[in-house]
């Protein structure tokens, strides 16, 4: 049977109607996640854990695969101490998504909340050994295992993967921000200097590095280590600041 050009016309309406119910469908559904995703945000922020959880729960059913939904669940199940539950939803987070820092971040501290503090170190020296060039991890970790008195932990870790890549300059930059935060400041020190000697590229190891002989009570060496991560980046609004407040400190500067 040939189609006449009148019912070729009715099969294409047809079709686009088809393809508009189909957009609006989704549309709407996307519409009503987005206003729950923002009520279960507000919820949370309004410490409101318990129907926060509730919220977030009906999102995970809708749209499974956002990962930021599974990360807040597991946060509001903390907050509660649910922390069995907890466990349960960022270990389904990190392994659908490998590479989800704060998912592995979040299981850490909540296996410690459990009461399995060898396995959170596990998970965290897993995670320093996948991202030793992330410079937030080595402050995150090491301010949840400082509490536990398991720095040592971290230092260890890093000294591991520094072996493997010793030319690694943003491995010794995180190296030495835990050794700070453990009170070591003689060896930090020489661990900032040696990210500087590898060329670092971020102006953050000039900032530390100050500081910790400002720690000292050396404020020109201080001065002219943040002087010199000023030249490089001539934009380093926080090392300029870092001046300034030794200069007035010093009386050098109205």
């Amino acid at each position: 049977m040939v189609e006449t050009p009148q019912q070729t016309h009715l099969i294409a309406i047809a079709v686009v109607g088809v393809s508009l119910a189909v957009l609006a469908f989704f549309l709407q559904k996307t519409s009503v996640t987005s206003s729950l995703f923002q009520k279960g945000v507000k919820l949370y922020k309004q410490k409101d854990y318990q129907n926060a959880e509730v919220v977030f729960r009906q999102l995970i059913e809708r749209q499974s695969s956002n990962e930021m939904i599974p990360l807040l669940l597991g946060k509001i199940l903390v907050k509660q101490d649910k922390f069995d539950e907890a466990v349960s939803v960022f270990r389904k987070l990190v392994d659908n998504s490998p590479k989800n820092v704060d998912g592995y971040l979040g299981l850490g501290e909540a296996l410690i909340k459990q009461g399995n503090l060898a396995e959170a170190i596990a998970v965290y020296r897993g995670l320093i050994r996948r991202t030793p060039q992330n410079t937030e991890i080595p402050l995150q970790i090491g301010a949840v295992l400082s509490k536990e008195d398991k720095l040592e932990e971290v230092i260890t870790a890093y000294r591991e993967v520094m072996q493997e890549n010793p030319d690694q300059a943003v491995v010794h930059l995180n190296l030495a921000n835990v050794l700070m935060a453990q009170g070591d400041v003689e060896v930090a020190i020489c661990e900032y200097q040696e990210a500087i000697r590898l060329k670092i590229e971020k102006p953050i190891a000039y900032w530390y590095l100050g500081d910790a002989f400002n720690q000292q009570g050396k404020q020109d060496e201080a001065l002219a280590v943040w002087r010199e991560g000023v030249k490089l980046s001539p934009n380093d609004t926080v090392g300029i600041s870092r001046i300034k407040r030794v200069l007035i400190e010093q009386g050098k500067l109205g």
